[in-house]
């Protein structure tokens, strides 16, 4: 259950640092495992309301609602 929630900061913090972020980025150069936990993760941001995702032709896109960067910024 943790292990959830550190995903779920990573990401956070990730965005918090680029205004939008291809989802395909966040889950490079993880193992499979890893690459689950972190679409779990962002589905679970989704649903919550801290990240909205955003389609285009090519890639989905990631990026942080206003509740999102409160969240951020109470992280840090």
């Amino acid at each position: 259950m943790s292990s959830k929630k550190d995903f779920s900061k990573k990401i956070l913090k990730i965005l918090g640092q680029k205004s939008v972020l291809p989802t395909q980025t966040l889950k490079e150069n993880e193992d499979p495992k890893n690459t689950y936990a972190l679409s779990r993760s962002l589905k679970n941001l989704v649903s919550g309301g801290f990240v909205e995702l955003r389609d285009s032709a090519h890639h989905s896109y990631a990026r942080l609602t206003k509740e999102g960067k409160k969240k951020v910024h109470s992280l840090t």
